[in-house]
């Protein structure tokens, strides 16, 4: 069997294959033009090396190119087209890669869009090719999706002989792209269309200007004479789930350069209006609690305070993590109202247990201490999204009970509050361990009414791990860590086979975001725990799998949208799910852990996503009142960059606290770390402020302060055996961990950075085995 990879054109088609196994067979129906309500299928004729045919007055020629430099075994496939009438032509084209008969099913990816085969826990969340087909109910057996669904414009296909994926650029010629499947047997196909469809129909519910259940076609005009060339790569790869990590690595060091960042602020600013807005607007002083959402006008919250919802989640979408966060940030720039206000939330949370010893998901000012929101297949649809429940969901307590250990391990030993939370974190691991069965699995969904196991089923509480972790190093006790180990075996075959599920509140066994970020968490902090590098390389799988949900290129806004007017750049943010279509900022969550995992394998490339998902959510924080209509420190969850029951370019009017709790507590991490992160191996540098960092000749890099304020920065260094240089100062180093120099920038100042590795660490550069 032959272990090399062809991709040959025939007469009317094309042929992948790899390993001896061909992936992709040669259809003469692969192209197909629509003029209008009229489908036309090309006729082909001969010609070396190419595919050519006419459709009607369009002549269309396709062939392959190898991309030379790149060091991904990939051809860009080529398509030409050229009006050959006399008068202007409007038209769709669509290709069809047609799969090769495999013996067994087709696992699917589109990142951030289409995971397997995007299996419905309730009818209408999701497209899905699984179930009796209804497109009423988003179940049918083709899709076509518009590019702007995608974190990255890619349809990938596992079969028993391999992997093919196809990767196009959002917008070619001015025109929006779509990619899409094809499911039913015996047609199984990757879809590509310029410009874009969505077939059978749109992935938007919301719509009541059409029928929903109808194709969107839209049409690019062709003058007379003119050409046009579109392009998509093609790559082919083996069975491993993780296939899409290179071609996901290839698209963002093409792109990563080419689509800018625009954040408003540097970190530090950033901070002050994050906690401002928590403080100011979501912070009840009466009862302690931290509402959720606040409206950014009081028409809407019917209320003085801006409240929309007085609800405060104990983690997930409030509760400890922010109010940790808040209580850190007035610690540390001397404002004791904003640390009284972060303790009074976490005191709230840790006074009020479950009689079985956890903590309640939810705080309702008019209920009092509740579950959460419920998994609506759980009572077969009779029950809303977001509507009360008696279950407590395992992310939620697991969330809450770690951030209240981290904050326990920040107060001084003899602090009251000290022997409160760490009461209360006991208490909840203590249940887990009550709970966890023989092979590690914690349940993922608990009884308010008694604590039963709900649900042993899914990845809801992966999360555990972590708060065992931390609860091992609050008390000094390895019986945490020996449960934390448990689950992290449990949970590994789920985070090796790249699937997970079920991390927000009524989203059991749908995949979203926030589960491989759980993962991420979770993981890097047992690998830290224990040395394990086995931990380590889940971590990793963990981050790659993330990453399918971060968008890698900017999305272009009409103008006049608050998007557009504000010149958003989506690139860095995260798509919420496939069942909820947004970015969203949930990503900072895991920051601290992407960066800790690049300090410990070296690889740029988590790094750089960092980067790109902290500055990417300093935009749309209102930095002064009526920005965006917003009072300042407000921040949504939700940013459209595609339609789905808000247009295109439009937010959620709404201002959500573990929104601007996560930037509080990202910027509060950098400055701790780090602002330029350094390769003590390569000299690699990465900035993960809002500043200017260019390389220079050689191993030099100049840092540019574009604000009108001082930077108060660190630059960090790992594997740090050498000698810094910051402009004409030299600061050595010689043990082999992260090294920590605090520099200051003036306003619109700049300096020269440059490190220098020892001769050892040169050595080991030089010859890494």
């Amino acid at each position: 069997m032959s272990n090399q990879t062809f991709f040959r054109l025939t007469e009317s088609g094309l042929c992948l294959q790899r390993q001896g196994c061909v992936l992709v067979d040669s259809a003469p129906d692969w192209l197909e033009v629509a003029f209008g309500a009229t489908t036309v299928k090309p006729t082909f004729r001969s010609i070396p090396d190419v595919v050519a045919a006419q459709a009607e007055e369009i002549a269309i020629q396709a062939h392959l190119e190898a991309e030379a430099g790149s060091p991904l075994p990939w051809q860009r496939l080529v398509i030409t087209l050229v009006n050959q009438g006399l008068a202007p032509r409007a038209l769709n084209l669509k290709w069809t890669l047609k799969l090769a008969q495999p013996k067994g099913g087709v696992r699917w990816l589109i990142p951030g869009l289409f995971y397997k085969e995007n299996r419905q826990q309730y009818d209408g969340g999701l497209p899905s090719v699984a179930g009796t087909p209804n497109l009423a109910k988003l179940r049918w057996h083709s899709w076509n999706f518009r590019a702007d669904l995608m974190a990255v414009p890619m349809v990938m296909a596992w079969t028993d002989s391999g992997s093919v994926a196809m990767v196009m650029e959002e917008r070619q010629k001015g025109q929006m792209v779509s990619l899409g499947l094809n499911h039913q047997e015996g047609e199984r196909a990757l879809i590509g269309s310029w410009p874009f469809r969505e077939e059978p129909r749109p992935r938007n519910t919301s719509a009541v200007d059409r029928d929903l259940t109808q194709p969107v076609i839209t049409y690019a005009t062709l003058a007379p004479n003119e050409t046009v060339t579109v392009e998509c790569w093609l790559y082919l790869g083996d069975q491993d789930a993780y296939a899409f990590a290179p071609v996901l690595r290839e698209t963002f060091r093409r792109w990563d350069e080419q689509h800018g960042l625009h954040p408003w602020f540097p970190t530090s600013e950033a901070a002050e209006h994050a906690a401002h807005g928590l403080f100011t607007w979501h912070f009840d002083r009466e009862s302690g609690a931290l509402w959720e959402t606040c409206a950014y006008d009081r028409y809407y919250a019917k209320n003085d305070r801006l409240v929309d919802r007085f609800e405060m989640h104990t983690g997930f979408v409030s509760g400890t993590p922010y109010a940790y966060a808040l209580r850190r940030y007035g610690q540390s720039v001397n404002r004791p109202d904003l640390a009284e206000a972060g303790k009074r939330v976490i005191d709230l949370c840790c006074r009020n247990l479950t009689p079985f010893g956890t903590f309640y998901s939810r705080f309702v000012k008019d209920q009092g201490w509740t579950g959460g929101w419920t998994a609506p297949q759980r009572s077969q649809g009779q029950v809303e999204m977001g509507q009360a429940s008696g279950e407590l969901q395992a992310r939620t307590l697991a969330e809450a009970t770690l951030f209240a250990a981290r904050a326990a391990l920040a107060e001084p030993a003899d602090s009251p509050s000290r022997a409160l939370w760490a009461r209360a974190v006991r208490s909840n691991l203590d249940f887990v361990l009550s709970r966890q069965r023989p092979d590690g699995n914690p349940g993922q969904a608990y009884a308010l009414q008694d604590g039963r196991v709900l649900d042993w089923d899914g990845e809801e509480g992966i999360l555990w791990i972590a708060a065992l972790v931390e609860g091992s190093r609050l008390f000094a006790e390895r019986n945490y860590l020996i449960a934390a180990l448990q689950a992290g075996r449990f949970y590994r075959q789920a985070v090796e086979a790249a699937d997970l599920t079920g991390a927000p509140e009524g989203m059991h066994l749908l995949p979203t975001s926030e589960d491989p970020q759980n993962a991420l968490i979770a993981y890097t902090l047992l690998w830290e725990a224990t040395g394990d590098h086995a931990w380590k390389r889940l971590a990793a799988m963990a981050a790659e799998l993330f990453m399918t949900f971060r968008w890698q290129y900017n999305t272009c806004f009409d103008p006049m949208t608050i998007l557009g007017r504000y010149d958003y750049r989506t690139k860095g943010l995260d798509i919420s799910s496939p069942n909820n279509v947004h970015l969203h900022p949930y990503g900072l969550m895991a920051l601290p852990e992407l960066v800790r995992l690049w300090e410990g394998t070296g690889d740029l490339y988590f790094l750089q996503q960092a980067r790109n998902n902290l500055l990417g959510c300093h935009q749309m924080l209102s930095p002064a009142d009526g920005v965006f209509d917003a009072p300042r420190g407000m921040m949504t969850e939700r940013w459209h960059q595609s339609p789905n029951g808000i247009a295109k370019g439009g937010t959620l009017p709404l201002s959500h606290s573990w929104a601007i709790g996560l930037v509080l507590y990202a910027d509060l991490f950098v400055a701790d770390y780090g602002h330029i992160l350094v390769d003590g191996q390569t000299g690699e540098a990465v900035a993960l402020e809002a500043l200017e960092l260019t390389r220079q000749q050689g191993d030099a890099w100049l840092v540019k302060n574009p604000w009108d304020r001082e930077l108060a920065i660190t630059v960090a260094v790992r594997s740090a055996r050498g000698r810094l240089f910051w402009d004409a100062e030299i600061h050595s180093n010689l043990e082999a961990k992260l090294f920590q120099l605090p520099v200051r920038l003036p306003p619109r100042g700049t300096a020269r950075l440059r490190w220098e590795p020892d001769r050892e660490t040169q050595r080991e550069k030089q010859n890494p085995a």
